[in-house]
């Protein structure tokens, strides 16, 4: 079972950025660009690396003097129908995630980079559609509207024999996710930058209770508020009294000219930050400690310890996964048999490239001057109608991006 959520991107680098480092400020992003590595569990696009991608993106937004440069789409699973523990379903949700895609805009680059370290570790795929329709040369035309998005991955999960949601449904991993709303225009920069902490904070393996998460929360100089409301039962019987637990996150607001406390109400951010939505994920945690003690007690008594022999399945977030085990794919169209993988591709090397390339000011600058000089290639290719750019011979067109 799979939901949607779908919106229009004007710029497409810091969604990728975050997608692959996870969001600025946070302990997450600043481990991943020091030890070189990312967030990534699976990854597939029509590009050389999610770079080129970018560099393509931009470049035909400016070359036809276009405000939106891609779409974005998340597509979110339940953990209890593909494991977030399993490399192999991983990348299964991975090419549902390339497949649905293509399903919408055939004619288009997609990039699909799949997380399994949200909060409750529900699989999830973030997809990026260049506003760019390679036959035709024009901006992508409709296939927008959430009817429409939902309607194709309900087919599509129909195809598979995989279920399919019901409307209206409120299972927690179909809720409102803080990853679907934080690209939302509405969403101030002071929400988005608590959210992204209050999330890693849940996502944490500590946060198996209150007073663990406050501890945690504490730690990012959060503070939360809870208070508790008597629901008087309905007139016509049909609801009793009840009690509702309210949540409200308080933090420092650095955004504005002046710092000062902000408040917000967690349904107000996200459903699971509220307290409903915090139990279920709590439970998750305790589930994953349990395993990740008991996966040590194994390995500590010699059972499991070969990665190749049968054992216990690895319950390492995926902060802890080596790079190797997550595999890209670099097709430029689906042949038809989108759960076959070409391979894996060993990525620490490239970070380590990349995290080099920061050490090395002059270096770096040396690079930048280089992908400018082609961004500008691109550019004036696509302006002067290079048919490399429409009708999509990709070899042509890669030489001209870094």
């Amino acid at each position: 079972m799979s939901v949607t959520n779908s919106k229009r991107i004007a710029k497409t680098r810091p969604k990728v950025e975050y997608e692959l480092y996870g969001a600025k400020g946070t302990e997450k992003y600043r481990r991943n660009k020091t030890e070189g590595t990312d967030r990534v569990a699976a990854l597939r696009v029509d590009a050389e690396s999610p770079e080129e991608f970018v560099e393509r993106a931009e470049a035909l937004a400016t070359a036809h003097s276009r405000r939106i440069e891609a779409r974005s789409l998340i597509q979110s699973f339940e953990s209890s129908e593909f494991d977030p523990n399993d490399p192999e379903a991983v990348q299964t949700v991975n090419d549902l995630g390339y497949e649905f895609a293509k399903k919408l805009h055939p004619n288009s680059d997609v990039l699909v980079i799949t997380h399994v370290d949200g909060a409750g570790g529900h699989p999830h795929n973030h997809i990026t559609v260049i506003n760019h329709d390679n036959v035709t040369g024009r901006a992508l035309q409709g296939n927008n509207m959430h009817w429409h998005v939902a309607k194709q991955n309900d087919e599509l999960m129909r195809d598979y024999g995989l279920r399919v949601a019901e409307r209206g449904s409120r299972n927690v991993d179909q809720r409102s996710l803080w990853e679907h709303r934080r690209e939302g225009e509405a969403v101030s920069e002071f929400d988005r930058q608590l959210g992204d902490q209050i999330e890693e904070s849940l996502a944490d393996r500590r946060s198996v209770d209150l007073a663990s998460y406050r501890q945690v929360l504490a730690e990012k100089g959060i503070e939360l508020d809870e208070k508790v409301h008597t629901i008087k039962a309905s007139a016509d019987g049909s609801t009793q009294d009840h009690e509702s637990i309210g949540w409200t996150y308080k933090a420092l607001d650095t955004t504005g000219e002046k710092p000062r406390k902000r408040r917000r109400k967690a349904s107000s951010l996200s459903e699971e930050f509220t307290h409903g939505g915090a139990q279920e994920i709590f439970k998750y945690n305790q589930e994953r400690t349990v395993r990740h003690e008991r996966l040590g007690q194994d390995r500590a008594a010699g059972v499991g310890g070969s990665a190749t022999q049968a054992g216990p399945v690895d319950v390492r977030g995926t902060e802890d996964r080596v790079a190797d085990q997550r595999p890209i794919e670099h097709e430029s169209g689906l042949d038809g048999d989108a759960a076959k993988r070409r391979g894996t591709r060993d990525r620490r090397a490239a970070s380590s490239e990349q995290a080099g390339s920061h050490e090395h000011d002059q270096h770096g600058s040396h690079q930048r001057a280089a992908r400018a000089a082609a961004r500008r290639r691109l550019i004036d290719a696509i302006r002067e109608g290079d048919a490399r750019f429409v009708g999509g011979e990709r070899e042509a067109e890669r030489g001209l991006s870094l």
